[in-house]
């Protein structure tokens, strides 16, 4: 029997399969750390953070959203995209964008909080998408963080201030891959928008205005 690659289990029940004339989707790596969760009846610890995948040769990033497969690494399947409208509303979409947008720039830049923004991303994904009773909260309801991870009181704060954020500008695009034998996987586009160069240079007029006034008031004193 030959010998499988190592599993990645965010849910209990995993299956395999495939769809005719889909697109080839490889998950490579998850970038977070362990968490414990639950949801409903069931609860174990998972891998939550950003996901690396490959659909057909190219790069992505995703997160999951379907809690209730599996998926291993290394391992091609084969995937449906599918409108992320169609599957989830309105809000649940915007309420992920801007999570997406108001955690990314310190992402990109690796700064302090990289790592937690990862995991509380994932977490906040499985959130939007399964909570019924306790809307954006990691503390209580359906989904939550369970009371055995000593840093679930710091995981929902995270995920409160990212919600509160005055997220930056920029546009997010999702695309939704299916697979009826795994994990739904939501794929992520974040695309800064630029400060344009009159801004900086208008910004850089006024600074130097600024400073000429004040050198002229410690002249004139």
């Amino acid at each position: 029997m030959k010998k499988m690659a190592a599993i990645l289990m965010f849910v209990c029940a995993l299956g395999f399969g495939s769809v005719a004339g889909a697109d080839t989707l490889t998950l490579n790596n998850v970038d977070g750390g362990n968490v414990a969760v639950q949801w409903g009846v069931h609860s174990n610890t998972y891998m939550s953070g950003v996901m690396d995948i490959t659909v057909n040769g190219q790069g992505f990033q995703a997160f999951c959203v379907d809690i209730g497969h599996g998926i291993n690494y290394n391992t091609q399947y084969e995937y449906t995209a599918v409108d992320p409208a169609s599957v989830f509303t309105a809000g649940q979409l915007s309420s992920m964008a801007q999570l997406i947008k108001a955690a990314y720039p310190t992402i990109l830049q690796n700064g302090a909080n990289a790592q937690l923004y990862k995991q509380v991303l994932q977490l906040g994904m499985w959130e939007i998408v399964e909570e019924t009773t306790y809307p954006h909260s990691l503390l209580n309801g359906y989904f939550k963080v369970s009371q055995g991870d000593a840093s679930r009181a710091l995981y929902d704060s995270t995920f409160q201030d990212l919600l509160a954020m005055n997220a930056a500008s920029g546009a997010v695009t999702f695309t939704l891959w299916t697979n009826p034998y795994s994990q739904n996987l939501l794929q992520f586009n974040y695309a800064a928008t630029p400060i344009p160069g009159a801004v900086w240079l208008l910004g850089s007029g006024l600074a130097g205005l600024m400073a000429m006034k004040r050198r002229k008031a410690l002249v004139q004193a």
